[in-house]
């Protein structure tokens, strides 16, 4: 075998070996929140997480049906950070939300409760920022 195709060989196995060791260090990480070497690996908490949060600790809830076309938009507004938010979902805990106040034509729509005040429909992060208190940033 010519030396230019050992070469040429080598450097395509080591390309795949690269390629599979970064693969399965991203995949550890995702898993384990740690990196290859065992380093902690912290996402940086963004404005919307910040946000979503001081949402929780105001005490505001949202009730929901995950089908809603106006939640599903409110969702993407949040992304991510709506994992923080109070969420209760009427679909499945219909007796709660009417525990709440919520009457049964408004399962079908985003309710936020904020200061045991009801707000229907889709909100901006500006309108629950104004209502709230909390700063979208």
């Amino acid at each position: 075998m010519k030396s230019t195709t050992k070469i040429v060989i080598s450097v395509i196995i080591l390309i795949f070996l690269t390629a599979g060791f970064y693969y399965a260090s991203r995949t550890i990480t995702n898993v384990t929140g740690k990196g290859i070497l065992g380093e902690i690996i912290k996402e940086d908490e963004t404005d919307i997480d910040r946000f979503a949060k001081c949402l929780r600790e105001k005490g505001v809830m949202v009730f929901v049906n995950e089908d809603c076309p106006a939640w599903i938009k409110q969702k993407e507004i949040f992304g991510s950070s709506v994992q923080y938010l109070d969420i209760v979902k009427c679909e499945e805990y219909g007796a709660t939300c009417t525990e709440y106040g919520i009457e049964e034509d408004e399962f079908s729509i985003p309710t936020w409760r904020i200061n045991n005040k009801n707000y229907l429909g889709f909100q901006t992060l500006e309108d629950l920022s104004e209502i709230s208190g909390c700063q979208p940033q």
